[in-house]
């Protein structure tokens, strides 16, 4: 990898194909974009099945096992239980998501699943596609400022390790186990 992003340094153009569909998807060429991202190097998917597949070839991110979740569901208390059943995912997650909903879904991600590294792409494969990569605190505090406009597709980085429950998820459980009739100290 180090020695085709030299190439790229110096001004060659370089294109990852594949004799098994999509390069990168489950191979080990996420490592190469990886590389070329940390290099400042841009990275280009081709038009290809799905905006998920084109964001994940040129993420960065690990490719060997990733989930596709489709959208959040659009109500809070919806998207936050959805959230909560992934805190432990360790695969790659992937999402879409509308533009007007973007700022809180970015904010419960981050609550719930915490500062993971990300990237999210509007507009793949059309004239004014965009990529932003960074951590999941980096993207809100972008889309505070500006909301983006298009479809926007999401990939988070899985769980490194067991994390604690949000305050917020703990608070909830408690709440429902009193309204079962539970007291507090059992």
């Amino acid at each position: 990898a180090r020695a085709l992003v030299e190439r790229l340094k110096r001004g060659q153009s370089i294109a990852l194909v594949s004799d098994a569909g999509t390069p990168l998807l489950s191979d080990p060429g996420y490592r190469l974009v990886r590389e070329a991202i940390k290099a400042a190097i841009p990275v280009v998917p081709l038009p290809g099945p799905s905006a998920m597949t084109a964001l994940l070839s040129v993420s960065g991110l690990a490719t060997d096992r990733f989930v596709f979740e489709g959208f959040l569901p659009a109500r809070r208390g919806e998207r936050r239980e959805r959230l909560g059943a992934l805190r432990e995912e360790k695969r790659t997650m992937v999402f879409y998501e509308a533009p007007h909903r973007l700022k809180e879904s970015l904010g419960d991600l981050l609550e719930i699943l915490g500062d993971r590294e990300a990237v999210m792409g509007r507009e793949i494969t059309k004239i004014h596609e965009e990529f932003l990569r960074g951590r999941l605190s980096e993207m809100r505090t972008r889309v505070e400022s500006e909301e983006p406009r298009g479809e926007i597709t999401l990939a988070v980085g899985g769980s490194e390790g067991e994390a604690a429950p949000a305050q917020e998820l703990i608070t909830a459980e408690i709440e429902q186990l009193r309204k079962k009739g539970l007291r507090v100290k059992e």
